[in-house]
């Protein structure tokens, strides 16, 4: 309003630079920066992958979740569970 300029131009201008819808582009960036604390190990073992989507701005999980597994083509794992081997009785 400010600028006189309707929403849809600046959404139809930002696709013509980027190459990519508005919200496409801020959900990847919100991924990555979510992806980067997953693989943190530092921080994930004080918070849960549900925190760390909230702290993202992902209002549900089920959001989260989606969106993740359709970028990444995996399920959402923290750093130190990734690697972890099960631990069984051998005998």
């Amino acid at each position: 309003d400010e600028f006189s300029v309707s929403e849809s131009t600046i959404n139809r201008v930002f696709r013509l630079m980027r190459g990519t819808t508005f919200s496409q582009y801020l959900n990847r960036v919100r991924l990555k920066a979510i992806k980067k604390m997953l693989d943190d190990e530092t921080l994930n073992n004080s918070l849960s992958i549900a925190k760390i989507a909230e702290m993202h701005g992902y209002k549900t999980y089920s959001t989260f979740y989606r969106q993740y597994v359709s970028f990444y083509g995996e399920k959402p794992k923290l750093a130190n569970k990734k690697n972890e081997r099960p631990s069984w009785p051998l005998g």
